[in-house]
C-alpha cells in the first residue's frame, strides 16, 4: 500500500496496514499479541485505532482501554463497560466476585487480592467474549499501566484462552516501555508481532505537508519535526508562520537552548498524565535548556533534589527526557517538546525560575545562553546584563546567529564599544542580513585601531566577506589593500582576498606560492582545507583541470574528517568544494558535500550560505534528472533570495536604485541649503564631486556612476582623481568611511 492510498492521518504507514490485514485474516489463533511501540506522538494511537476499525469490519468483538493511575486501572477502563451489561450466567459466584474487582457494577468484589483467582476469571471472560470470530483487546498507553494490570496481561499471554484472542498493546519506547517489551517477548515468543513505529521518510513528509505552505516554512517543519507525524501536525495546523514572527528563519539550536520559538498548535501534546511534581521539573528543565543537571534544576526550581529525581524518573517513563550518554546529564527527547513546555510554564513561576538562575553563584550557573535568555526576560543589573549577553552572543555566533544578533543589540543599548559592533555585524552577515551588516561594520571601521591585532584582522576579514557576498568585489579588495598597507596580513584576510578574486573573475591572480602559502602551511587543517577549496575553484576557472582535481581531492579528504562542530565557522568551504566537484563531473561527492553544507547551514541558521547551498543542490539534482527535488530547492532558493535581498537579478537592482536615490537626495538637500556635505575635509569638494563621493560610498562602479549622473566614464575618473587628491586618500573604501562618518552625524 502506497502513501497516497493510506487513510488520512496514516500516510507512510502502508506496511503496517497490510500487516494488520494479514494478522486479522489469519485462520489459526497463532498470533496472540501485536506490539505497537515508538516515540511520543509518532502515531501509535492512530495505528491502534485503524487496527480496531479493521477488526470491527471483520466482526471481531473489540474491547479497548487506556492506562490510568491506580491498581487494575487499565483493566477497569477496558472491561467495565463490557461487564456492566454482561449476564452472570456461566460464571461461578467466586468468578463474578473476582471480576467485580475491576467492575463494581457486578456487585460485591472479592475481598481476597489473590491474582490467580482474577486471572482465572478473566481467562473465562475472554473465551466468552471471543465467540466464534475472535476478540481484539486493544490497550493504549500501556507504558503507564499499573503493576497488577501488567501481571494480568503477562499471565494471559502465557496461558492464552482457547478461542481467538489478539492482544494489541500500544506504548512508548521509554524506560516505562522497556519492561513491557521484555514481558511481551518472554511471554509471546513466536506468537508476537512487533511493530516499531518509525518516523516518516522525507518523501512521505513532503507528500503530507499542505500544498500552500511556503518553501521556507515547509523546510522548517520538515527539519524540526524529524518525521514525527504528531509534531508535523502541531507545527502545521496552527500555522508555523506564528513562530518567531520577527525572524522568518531560525536555527535548530534555538529549540534546545535559550528562548525557543513558540509551537503554533500545542493541542497534539497531552501532558495531563504528568503529576504536578513532574510538570514543575519539566518546566524548570526547559528554562535551563539542554543539557541539564538534576542539581541545577533543583536549585532554580526551588525544589528538593530527591523530588527532582522522582520527577525525572516520571519524565523518563513518559519518554519526555532521556539520559545524555555517560555524562550524568539529561536532555529532552525531542527539542519541540522542550519548546512547548517552555512556553506553557506559568508566567509568575517561570519568572521566579529565571531570577533564581541569575542569582546562582557564577561557578554553578547554567550555560551563557541560558543566562542571556533569563536576562532578556527579567530585570537584571546593567553590568551583569552586558557581560553575559556578549558572552552568549560569542557562544552562539555560528550556531544561532539570530539569537547572537538579538543579544548584541541588547548589549549595545548599554555600551556601544567597537568589539560589540563587530560581533553584531558578523552575526548579521551569517544570518543573511547583509545590508544591515554593511552599515554596522562601516560604522565600526574607523575604530579598528582600538582592537588587538588579532581582532583587527578578524574585523577586516568580515568586512571584506560582507562586501564580497553583496557582490561589491572592488570595494572588498580596497579594504584588503588598506589592511595590507597597515601590515594586517593574517591568514583569514588572505583567504578572504583570494575568495574575492575568484568570485570577481580574477582567479588567475590566486596562486599557492604567494597569496595562499601561509594558509596551506598553517597548522590548522581547517585553514588548509579552506585554501585548497579556493585553489581548486581558481584552477578550474583558469582551465587547469588537473590542478583543480588534485586540490579538490585533497580538500575532500580533509573536509570529510571534520565533525559538524568543527565546520561551523567554515561551512562556506563545502559550497565552494561541492560546486567545483560538480563542474569536474564528480556528481556523488559534489552532492554529498552540498547536502552536508545545506544541513549545517540550515540547522545553524546560517542563512547567508543556506541560499547558496539550495541553489547548488538545485543544479546538482537537475544534472542527475531528479527534477522534482531540483524544483523544491529552486523554490526554496527563490524565496530565500527574495526575503533576504541577496544579489540576484532585478530585485537586487531595484534595491540599489532606491538606496542611491535616498543618498543623492540627501546630498542635493545639503547643497541646496548651502551646508557642508561632511566634515572639514569633504567641505573642499564641489557639489558634483560630493555626488560622486556619495555614489562611491554606496558601492557603485565607475560605469554605474557615469550612467547615474549622465557623465562619461573618463569624466568620472577625473572626478575621482580630484577627490583622492583633495582628501589625501587613495582608495574607494576611505571615501566610504568619510561619507559614512557624516551620515552618522
Amino acid at each position: 500500500m502506497t502513501t497516497r492510498e493510506c487513510p488520512a492521518g496514516l500516510a507512510g504507514r502502508g506496511r503496517e496496514l497490510v500487516l494488520f490485514d494479514e494478522i486479522l485474516d489469519e485462520a489459526s489463533p497463532a498470533i496472540r499479541a501485536v506490539q505497537i511501540s515508538g516515540d511520543p506522538f509518532v502515531g501509535k494511537t492512530s495505528l491502534l485505532h485503524e487496527l480496531i476499525r479493521k477488526a470491527r469490519e471483520r466482526r471481531f468483538t473489540v474491547v479497548e482501554g487506556k492506562a490510568k493511575g491506580g491498581p487494575l486501572a487499565l483493566l477497569t477502563d477496558a472491561f467495565d463497560p463490557v461487564l456492566a451489561d454482561l449476564s452472570p450466567n456461566g460464571f461461578s459466584v467466586e468468578e463474578v466476585a473476582q471480576l467485580a474487582r475491576i467492575s463494581p457494577a457486578l456487585g460485591e468484589p472479592a475481598r481476597s487480592e489473590d491474582m490467580y483467582g482474577l486471572c482465572h476469571a478473566m481467562r473465562i471472560l475472554l473465551d466468552r467474549l471471543a465467540g466464534s470470530v475472535g476478540l481484539l483487546l486493544a490497550l493504549d498507553d500501556v507504558h503507564r499501566a499499573d503493576t497488577q494490570s501488567l501481571a494480568m496481561i503477562d499471565y494471559l499471554l502465557r496461558h492464552p484462552p482457547d478461542t481467538r484472542v489478539i492482544f494489541a498493546l500500544a506504548y512508548r519506547t521509554s524506560t516505562g516501555g522497556t519492561r513491557i517489551t521484555s514481558m511481551l517477548r518472554q511471554a509471546g515468543h513466536r506468537h508476537l508481532v512487533p511493530i516499531e513505529v518509525k518516523p516518516l521518510s522525507d518523501t512521505d513528509v513532503e507528500r503530507i505537508l499542505p500544498s500552500g505552505l511556503d518553501p521556507i516554512h515547509r523546510h522548517l517543519v520538515s527539519r524540526d519535526a524529524l518525521g514525527n507525524p504528531g509534531l508535523l501536525q502541531s507545527m502545521v495546523q496552527g500555522g508555523v508562520e506564528q513562530a518567531y514572527p520577527d525572524v522568518r528563519f531560525y536555527a535548530a539550536d534555538d529549540l534546545v537552548r535559550g528562548t525557543p520559538p513558540a509551537i503554533p498548535d500545542p493541542s497534539i501534546f497531552d501532558f495531563s498524565a504528568l503529576s504536578a511534581l513532574a510538570w514543575r521539573v519539566a518546566c524548570a528543565a526547559a528554562i535551563n535548556g539542554d543539557l541539564f543537571e538534576p542539581s541545577v534544576v533543583a536549585a532554580i526550581g526551588n525544589m528538593g533534589e530527591d523530588d527532582v529525581l522522582a520527577g525525572i524518573d516520571e519524565l523518563q517513563r513518559e519518554g519526555i527526557v532521556s539520559t545524555a550518554g555517560l555524562t550524568g546529564r539529561l536532555r529532552f527527547h525531542h527539542p519541540i517538546t522542550r519548546a512547548l513546555i517552555y512556553h506553557a510554564a506559568d508566567g509568575g513561576w517561570s519568572y521566579g525560575v529565571k531570577r533564581r538562575t541569575l542569582d546562582m553563584p557564577a561557578g554553578h550557573r547554567p550555560s551563557p545562553v541560558t543566562i542571556a535568555s533569563c536576562i532578556e526576560q527579567t530585570t537584571a543589573q546593567p553590568a551583569e546584563r552586558h557581560e553575559a549577553l556578549v558572552e552568549a552572543a560569542r557562544a552562539t555566533l555560528f550556531t544561532s546567529p539570530a539569537s547572537s544578533a538579538r543579544w548584541m543589540r541588547n548589549a549595545l543599548s548599554r555600551c556601544a564599544d567597537t568589539e560589540c559592533r563587530l560581533l553584531l555585524g558578523k552575526a548579521l552577515t551569517i544570518m543573511g542580513r547583509l545590508d544591515e551588516s554593511r552599515v554596522v561594520l562601516t560604522a565600526a571601521w574607523p575604530h579598528l585601531d582600538e582592537l588587538t591585532p588579532e581582532a583587527r584582522a578578524d574585523a577586516v576579514e568580515w568586512c571584506m566577506r560582507t562586501h564580497r557576498l553583496l557582490g561589491r568585489h572592488a570595494f572588498a579588495m580596497d579594504l584588503a589593500g588598506e589592511a595590507f598597507s597597515k601590515q594586517v596580513r593574517e591568514v583569514g584576510v588572505l583567504l578572504e582576498s583570494a575568495a574575492t578574486l575568484v568570485d570577481s573573475s580574477q582567479a588567475a591572480e590566486v596562486d599557492s606560492e604567494t597569496m595562499l602559502h601561509p594558509a596551506l602551511t598553517h597548522p590548522d587543517p581547517l585553514v588548509q582545507c579552506a585554501a585548497l577549496s579556493i585553489l581548486a575553484d581558481a584552477s578550474l576557472r583558469t582551465h587547469c583541470e588537473g590542478a583543480a582535481a588534485l586540490y579538490a581531492t585533497e580538500a575532500g579528504v580533509l573536509v570529510d574528517a571534520f565533525t559538524d562542530e568543527q565546520l561551523a565557522a567554515k561551512t562556506e568551504l563545502l559550497h565552494r568544494l561541492g560546486t567545483t566537484e560538480m563542474r569536474l563531473g564528480w556528481e556523488q561527492s559534489a552532492l554529498a558535500h552540498l547536502e552536508r553544507g545545506f544541513q549545517l547551514a540550515s540547522s545553524r541558521g546560517q542563512l547567508f550560505l543556506f541560499e547558496q547551498f539550495a541553489r547548488g543542490l538545485e543544479r546538482a539534482h537537475r544534472s542527475q534528472g531528479a527534477d522534482g527535488l531540483a524544483d523544491r530547492f529552486s523554490r526554496l532558493g527563490a524565496q530565500l533570495a527574495g526575503d533576504n535581498g541577496f544579489t540576484h537579478g532585478h530585485d537586487r537592482g531595484m534595491a540599489v536604485e532606491i538606496e542611491l536615490d535616498a543618498a543623492m537626495e540627501t546630498v542635493r538637500a545639503k547643497i541646496a541649503a548651502d551646508t557642508p556635505v561632511t566634515d572639514d575635509k569633504l567641505s573642499m569638494l564641489s557639489s558634483r564631486e560630493a555626488e560622486v563621493a556619495v555614489l562611491v560610498s554606496t558601492g557603485c562602479t565607475n560605469q554605474q556612476i557615469a550612467r547615474r549622473l549622465r557623465l562619461s566614464h573618463k569624466t568620472v575618473e577625473t572626478y575621482l582623481s580630484r577627490i583622492f587628491k583633495k582628501l589625501e586618500i587613495y582608495s574607494r573604501a576611505q571615501i566610504a568611511h568619510i561619507v559614512g562618518q557624516e551620515g552618522a552625524r
